[in-house]
């Protein structure tokens, strides 16, 4: 393991595929997933992510391109990872608006974030779901199936999570966030 990792470090590539990449479009796309603490050694067991990669896989293969899935502990890994395989574009996720803000000056090629949360003044290609009115339709579905008040747990109170709390508060408002 050391011995690949300080491989990668280098952007050391076998010579037949370092002449393959640098001379050809890779039709190589990576996606590079945060391998946060709070999944535990598995991020791509997370339901979430698992049904994105999937859907990911299928529309990089319908256009002709392979995805490479990295995970990294590190926003620093993604360059290294992008330059060394040529990739055409990298998506990246799971990791802070800061590190995006390095990362888009140090890339040198297409980025897409991969459902980020950012302030208004800040652009990026940004792939990401309503999350308020995903809050709004679980709040809807709970109360067609009876219930008037939910207690919702999370890892936190900011951001999406926050966002998904008040839509939901939207038609359930008694309910409660409760923050593990």
């Amino acid at each position: 393991a050391l011995v690949e990792r300080k491989l990668e470090e280098m952007g050391y590539l076998p010579r037949q595929a370092h002449i393959l990449l640098g001379k050809n479009p890779s039709a190589l796309v990576g996606l590079v997933i945060n391998d946060h603490e709070k999944y535990g050694g598995h991020p791509l067991e997370d339901g979430y992510l698992s049904k994105v990669l999937n859907s990911l896989v299928r529309e990089a293969e319908r256009r002709g391109y392979l995805l490479i899935v990295k995970l990294a502990r590190s926003i620093d890994d993604v360059p290294v990872l992008a330059s060394v395989w040529n990739m055409e574009a990298v998506i990246v996720q799971g990791f802070c608006q800061v590190d995006y803000r390095k990362l888009k000056m140090d890339m040198h090629r297409p980025l897409i974030i991969l459902d980020g949360f950012f302030s208004k003044d800040d652009e990026y290609n940004n792939l990401e779901i309503d999350h308020f009115e995903g809050g709004v339709l679980a709040g809807k579905y709970l109360k067609e199936m009876g219930h008037e008040f939910v207690v919702c747990i999370s890892d936190n109170d900011i951001c999406m999570d926050r966002l998904r709390y008040q839509g939901l508060c939207e038609v359930l408002p008694e309910s409660v966030l409760m923050v593990v």
